[in-house]
């Protein structure tokens, strides 16, 4: 298995998928996990989610190739009535970033996906726990946060250009 940590930014998104397919060596792989929910297509379909976001791209560039997509994230489960500007602001008010974690284990252990593709804040948690994988983590110098990263568990850290 092949963990890849992202940082989730449309400033890198086609370096990304570039730099992905060259640590794959351009294989195509069979399963990829990605960082959307599992209802995702329930939420585009509602209007809530929307296509070309920066997992969804991913996941579509795969699909395309002949890849399984597998949808690792917790279900988003939204009330049927407008949500406040908080709510909308505060993701933690629909789920932490702990159970995502877990849940996201609990999907890789059961999916058993070649390739897992999930924002570097849940990888450098979920990385560890997978001991066997090869972890690569992405970043770039947009996020002075991510330019920190120099994760012990990753085997390579690769820098990013934003698109030109």
């Amino acid at each position: 298995m092949e963990i890849f940590g992202v940082c989730h930014s449309s400033f890198v998104l086609e370096e990304t998928l570039r730099r992905i397919d060259e640590q794959l060596e351009h294989r195509v792989p069979s399963q990829v996990l990605v960082e959307l929910p599992t209802n995702y297509d329930q939420l585009v379909n509602r209007g809530i989610a929307r296509k070309g976001t920066f997992f969804d791209t991913i996941a579509s560039s795969y699909h395309k190739r002949g890849s399984a997509i597998i949808y690792g994230d917790r279900e988003l489960i939204l009330p049927d009535r407008p949500l406040s500007l908080a709510e909308v602001l505060l993701p933690e008010y629909f789920f932490d970033s702990d159970e995502r974690d877990e849940f996201m284990v609990k999907q890789i252990r059961e999916k058993k996906p070649n390739v897992v593709i999930l924002g570097v804040g849940h990888t450098e948690i979920i990385a560890p726990m997978f001991p066997q994988a090869s972890y690569v983590v992405f970043h770039h110098d947009l996020w002075a946060r991510y330019d920190r990263i120099r994760s012990p568990q990753a085997h390579r850290v690769v820098r990013l250009v934003e698109n030109s």
